[in-house]
């Protein structure tokens, strides 16, 4: 990809994923390592997930058909040994941060379930966990055991006019998007 400074930033396009891109997050940054090269990972509809080389704009590593349906989101564990990615199969799957990127666990989170959210908890000594959302479901998971460790659900609304009302949401649902 090109490089263009504008206004003191410097832009790259990074160019390899065949179809729109839904989510990107950028792997934490050990600090006091100047030698450390910052990594991009991105999430594709062309059910791919990429790891990039923020500073030369090369695609590192091509998860192809990371899932069965579009990929619809990516992040880091804390210490970025760790990429999760949710897809809109209904499953999350992590990914080992090495030189193969082999995938280490597969997370269901039930079928017609698109994650539409993923964030690492802070890891504490014996604790390893990931928060997962799809539409109306929240989950914690224990990575170290692959074991759902907590669960919250949010059913529909019934007469209230969340998302803007009627007009915008006429079966009164809630969709989580953040967690």
């Amino acid at each position: 990809g090109g490089v263009r400074e504008e206004h003191g930033w410097r832009s790259r396009s990074l160019w390899g994923h065949t179809e729109r891109q839904f989510g990107a997050a950028f792997a934490p940054l050990e600090t006091g390592n100047k030698a450390q090269r910052q990594l991009l990972a991105t999430a594709s509809e062309d059910l791919s997930a990429r790891i990039w080389d923020v500073g030369s704009g090369e695609c590192i590593r091509c998860l192809d058909r990371a899932h069965n349906d579009e990929v619809l989101r990516v992040a880091w564990a804390g210490d970025g040994g760790m990429l999760a990615t949710g897809g809109a199969d209904g499953t999350v799957k992590l990914w080992a941060s090495s030189k193969n990127w082999p995938c280490v666990a597969t997370l269901d989170h039930g079928a017609g379930k698109q994650i539409y959210a993923l964030r690492y908890m802070p890891h504490t000594e014996g604790t390893n966990q990931l928060l997962t959302a799809s539409e109306d479901t929240i989950l914690k998971w224990d990575l170290g055991t692959t074991a759902v460790a907590q669960a919250w659900q949010f059913p529909n609304l019934g007469l209230s006019t969340a998302h803007g009302g009627l007009n915008r949401n006429p079966d009164q649902t809630i969709d989580v998007f953040d967690v």
